[in-house]
């Protein structure tokens, strides 16, 4: 099978059996990390309307331009958002981490059934589902974090906390000269 650019080309690669994952990588040499996009980063406040639907900041929507996106609750802290290619990612990438004779065959079958795709519109909406709101309690007044591969969206509470704990990069950060302008080797 031929590679373009360093991509498989999606037909070719599912005709021959490759993951989706594999069938949609980031072109080789594209500076793209492995889950396709740019670094999610940064914070933005947002609201969470009683049927669950949220509109994704702008400064994220990049990355959503297939019309979808998984969604993993971490239970009473936030939920995750992934695009198709993250979320295949960092599941590949956790379960990787597994010793083969320790891993349960029917682990990746859990975790899909319990990650649901959701539509994005136009507008770049979603709705999290009731079951997932459930796990974790937002409330109307939300922040979605960025958080490289994912963004998070949680409670202000919430948010506050990681900011506290993110302050520790100052901490570090102080009386340090700064990288060195020497040309890399």
């Amino acid at each position: 099978m031929e590679e373009q650019g360093g991509v498989v080309p999606v037909e070719g690669a599912r005709a021959a059996g490759a993951t989706t994952a594999t069938a949609a990588a980031a072109p080789v040499g594209s500076g793209l990390p492995v889950f396709g996009h740019i670094e999610f980063s940064g914070s933005y406040d947002g609201k969470l309307e009683p049927s669950g639907r949220l509109i994704i900041p702008v400064p994220f929507r990049h990355a959503f331009t297939e019309g979808s996106a998984y969604l993993w609750p971490q239970p009473d802290v936030h939920v995750g958002i992934y695009t198709r290619l993250g979320f295949n990612e960092t599941v590949d990438a956790q379960l990787a981490k597994v010793p083969a004779d320790m891993l349960d065959p029917q682990l990746r079958i859990d975790i899909y059934s319990n990650a649901p795709q959701v539509p994005i519109d136009k507008q770049f909406r979603l709705v999290i589902p009731p079951a997932i709101r459930e796990l974790v309690p937002l409330g109307e007044e939300i922040v979605f974090a960025g958080s490289i591969e994912s963004i998070r969206v949680m409670t202000r509470d919430t948010s506050a906390q990681v900011a506290n704990k993110a302050r520790m990069f100052n901490v570090m950060n102080q009386g340090w000269g700064g990288l060195s302008t020497k040309a890399a080797e």
